[in-house]
């Protein structure tokens, strides 16, 4: 990960919740969406991690993962089911289909991982956001090793090439239809997910670099992001 030392950025990984809404107000994002806002969820330290890239002690880049262990409950059902409570509607179900072929591909352990972000003033340099995503992957394999890895992403961004670039072998188009999609969200979206051997072939491959950035656990946040 040499390439984001030449950067002069340092990697920090935390689950203190009670901070991450001050980072994101920090990195000037616009919002966070409530599949992954703490409010929103039970999270603990043990199912869900904030990795931020800070560039002379401002956040960067920033992006969070979280352990969904389904175990035997189809991921459909599950999708479904959390969907009513991030995103109620007057409609109905919120989400009114999955793709059938989803729930037979893709279930057990996963690690679901998005609003990833980087600030204005850091956007331009590619390839430290790819590596970004790269050391994402590694830590989520080393702390879950989950069955998959996934996210969802923009059907622009997938065209342009995005999901490839962020690590994600394999890409599903129109994998959720939404009743009424709500802000952020859209039925054409593409599930973009990592499998365990594919991620694995990827940790192979980048233990070949000779300079792998250690990730530390828990930085502390600095003081003036938790006061304001």
């Amino acid at each position: 990960m040499d390439h984001l030392e030449t950067l002069g950025l340092e990697i920090g990984q935390t689950s203190d919740f009670d901070s991450v809404e001050l980072l994101i107000e920090e990195i000037n994002k616009p919002y966070l969406t409530p599949v992954l806002a703490p409010d929103n969820n039970d999270f603990s330290r043990e199912n869900a991690f904030w990795l931020i890239a800070w560039d002379d002690h401002e956040p960067a880049m920033i992006i969070g993962a979280k352990l969904e262990d389904l175990r035997d409950e189809p991921i459909d059902q599950y999708w479904v089911r959390t969907a009513r409570r991030h995103y109620p509607t007057p409609r109905g179900e919120t989400i009114k289909s999955v793709a059938p072929h989803i729930p037979k591909e893709i279930g057990g352990r996963l690690v679901y991982i998005g609003d990833l972000f980087v600030r204005p003033e850091n956007r331009g340099t590619r390839g430290g956001l790819e590596k970004f995503m790269t050391l994402a992957h590694l830590v989520v394999a080393n702390r879950w090793n989950p069955d998959f890895t996934y996210a969802f992403m923009r059907d622009r961004d997938v065209r342009l090439g995005f999901a490839n670039r962020y690590g994600f072998t394999k890409h599903i188009p129109f994998a959720r239809e939404w009743s009424d999609p709500p802000h952020g969200r859209a039925s054409n979206e593409w599930l973009v997910h990592l499998t365990r051997c594919d991620r694995e072939h990827l940790m192979r491959n980048v233990a070949k670099l000779p300079d792998v950035l250690r990730v530390v656990e828990d930085q502390p946040v600095p003081a003036r992001v938790v006061n304001g």
